[in-house]
């Protein structure tokens, strides 16, 4: 290995100094020895000439330690300096020279990068295209696959189709027999329908009887004596449509018994499996919503038990429009409640107005009861239809609030009655 300059010069100046030391270290040996060899006198006589010489030495060794420092250390530090500036000037030389190397070695790195990038999408590019070749090739090779499968199957099928052709051939002629045989049973039975049809043995729908009994039993629900079974009979009213399925189709099958057999099999069957899938289908909707008749009960009794304010209404209404009608004025009729006439003529007034509001009330309830009534009618008269699929439940009459109608309600209306009866019938009411 190369030693540097500096280096050398430290070893050297290091040396010096410990050349000076051990000359000292010699002189103070010889000192002390002349010291122990003369007697006390010479040696205090000396001893002047010791303490003069040590402080020549030390003031020797300030001044060599003041050279050293303020000549020989900055001249040393000035050729380091110069040392070290040749030195770093050398490796910055150096250091330039890899600098261009590496900047010549970058410049074709990126070159063969770019060669290698431009070479793997040439590459990538040849490989997509023959992946694409490969795939339409895989694609045609299925499709002739394919190809061949079905010409193998359908030649199979033909062969197939070709034997069960003779098979059915020869069975052609049994069926065209049977086929015949079967129109001249179906014209006589639309012979046989309409000439029932003409002599009235044709029967009605199951739901239209129920219905007609239904309307028929209505008339007597609500009216006076009967305010304790309006409960029961409007329970027996409100029919629900599915309870009356098994009576349809009982008819359905009672009129089976008037074909043949084959006739039932082929046509009848059918119609009465479809009418009961249909009905277990749509069963849901063949279920009402049923009102408290208990509450429907009480409500009743308790409007037609308490009709006094209704009943005021109604005679102060007949006897101002008696006072109208007659064109009676306030002297008039004050004379006339002093006649001896005026209680009974007040009673026959009272009992014409407790009749009509009777009659308003019993009819305010079967007007509302036939609305509420309505939606669970709607669906037994169209029960065949949601059965058959011809009526779509939905466009079915919804249900509303089935709550009895409230006094407010029917005071309205009893109200609107009256003033109806005496529009209607106020000349015939006042003629006496």
């Amino acid at each position: 290995m190369k030693t540097q300059p500096h280096s050398v010069k430290l070893r050297r100046h290091r040396s010096c100094i410990g050349m000076e030391r051990s000359l000292l270290r010699r002189l103070l040996q010889e000192q002390h020895r002349a010291q122990l060899q003369h007697g006390p006198s010479q040696v205090a006589a000396k001893s002047w000439g010791n303490i003069a010489a040590n402080w020549s030495q030390v003031v020797m060794v300030i001044v060599v330690a003041w050279g050293y420092f303020f000549t020989v250390v900055p001249v040393f530090q000035k050729e380091k300096l110069s040392e070290d500036l040749a030195r770093m000037e050398m490796e910055r030389s150096e250091l330039n020279k890899n600098l261009e190397t590496l900047v010549g070695y970058e410049r074709r790195a990126k070159e063969y990068i770019e060669h290698a990038k431009e070479v793997q999408d040439r590459l990538e590019a040849e490989v997509e295209s023959l992946d694409q070749e490969r795939t339409e090739a895989t694609k045609k090779i299925q499709v002739v696959e394919s190809d061949l499968t079905r010409i193998s199957r359908d030649r199979k099928r033909l062969q197939e189709s070709l034997d069960l052709t003779s098979a059915k051939l020869a069975g052609a002629q049994d069926a065209l027999a049977t086929i015949e045989a079967r129109l001249v049973q179906a014209e006589d039975r639309l012979y046989q329908t309409h000439r029932r049809q003409l002599l009235g043995q044709h029967q009605w729908p199951y739901e239209h009887y129920v219905r007609i009994k239904m309307e028929t039993s209505k008339v007597d629900v609500f009216r006076k004596g009967g305010e304790l079974a309006v409960a029961q009979a409007l329970r027996e009213q409100y029919i629900q449509p599915i309870t009356i399925v098994a009576g349809k189709v009982s008819q359905i099958e009672s009129n089976l018994g008037a074909f043949d057999k084959m006739e039932i099999d082929t046509i009848e069957a059918r119609i009465l499996s479809e009418y009961k899938e249909g009905l277990a289908k749509q069963a849901g909707f063949l279920v009402c919503k049923e009102p408290d008749f208990n509450d429907w009960q009480a409500e009743y009794i308790a409007i037609t038990s308490n009709t006094a304010d209704m009943q005021a209404l109604c005679e102060e209404k007949y006897l101002s429009e008696m006072a109208r009608e007659r064109s009676f004025s306030p002297e008039d009729i004050a004379y006339i409640k002093q006649s001896s006439e005026w209680k009974s003529f007040l009673g026959g007034v009272s009992r014409n107005c407790r009749s009509e509001v009777r009659y308003a009330i019993d009819r305010s309830f079967s007007d509302h009861w036939r609305t509420i009534s309505s939606p669970c009618n709607d669906r037994i008269d169209n029960l065949s239809q949601i059965a058959l699929g011809e009526l779509d439940p939905s466009n079915l009459k919804p249900f509303s609030d089935l709550s009895p109608p409230s006094p407010e309600w029917v005071s309205l209306r009893v109200e609107k009655s009256i003033n109806e009866w005496m529009e209607a019938n106020g000349s015939r009411l006042f003629r006496h």
